[in-house]
C-alpha cells in the first residue's frame, strides 16, 4: 500500500523489515508460510485497491496508508534508539529546562 500511495522510503522499508521479522518469529512461520501469507495479503490488497475509485484510493492512502507508514516509522525509531543496555531508566539523565 505504501508504494501505491507514494509513501515508501528506505526508513519505512527498514521498519517494515523489523516488524515482519517479529511477526514471522511470533507466528512461527517458515519460508513457505511467509510466502503463503504474502500471496494472500497481495491478492487481498489488489482486490481492495481495484474496488476503490480515484477519490477512494486517496482517502485510503490518507487513512490506512498514513497509519501503516507511522507504524513502520515508529518501529524503526524503536530499533534506532534502543534503551542503553544495562542502564535502568531511573539512571537516565533527567530532562532539564534551560533558560
Amino acid at each position: 500500500m505504501l508504494r501505491y500511495c507514494g509513501l515508501w522510503n528506505d526508513t519505512l522499508a527498514a521498519g517494515a523489515e523489523l516488524a515482519c521479522a517479529e511477526a514471522k518469529a511470533a507466528d512461527g512461520l517458515d519460508e513457505q508460510g511467509v510466502s503463503a501469507a504474502r500471496i494472500t495479503a497481495a491478492v487481498a490488497f489488489d482486490r481492495e485497491w481495484q474496488n476503490r475509485s480515484i477519490s477512494g484510493k486517496r482517502l485510503w492512502c490518507l487513512s490506512e496508508g498514513r497509519a501503516a507508514a507511522l507504524a513502520f516509522y515508529d518501529r524503526w525509531l524503536q530499533d534506532r534508539f534502543k534503551e542503553p543496555a544495562g542502564l535502568a531508566k531511573e539512571t537516565w539523565p533527567a530532562d532539564t529546562v534551560r533558560e
